[in-house]
C-alpha cells in the first residue's frame, strides 16, 4: 500500500490538506501533530513508502516519514504519483 501526498493546491484533483507542526513553549508538553499521527499510521500499516508532490504541507509529512526511517517517492506531477500509488 503507497500513499499519495499532494501539496494542497488543488492540483489534479487532490486538494489535502495535513496539519502544521506546532511549536510549544518551553517546560510543556509537546502535542503530537497531525503529520506525526499519519505517519505513525502508515508506518504501522506496513506502508513501504509515500509517493507526492512536494510544496506546502506537505513537506512536514515528508519529515515525518524521514524520521520513521519511510522513504518518499517525488513524483514531478501529482497525476504520476497517483498512478505509482495505485499500482
Amino acid at each position: 500500500m503507497a500513499i499519495l501526498i499532494c501539496d494542497g493546491d488543488g492540483g489534479a484533483g487532490c486538494n489535502a490538506r495535513v496539519g502544521k507542526v506546532r511549536f510549544v513553549r518551553p517546560g510543556r508538553r509537546r502535542v503530537t501533530t497531525t503529520v506525526e499521527v499519519l505517519a505513525d499510521a502508515f508506518k504501522s500499516a506496513g506502508t513501504p513508502f509515500m509517493v507526492g508532490h512536494p510544496g506546502g504541507e506537505s513537506v512536514e509529512l515528508m519529515e515525518a516519514g524521514r524520521q520513521r526511517q519511510m522513504r518518499f517517492l517525488l513524483m514531478k506531477q501529482e497525476v504520476a504519483g497517483a498512478m505509482l500509488a495505485a499500482t
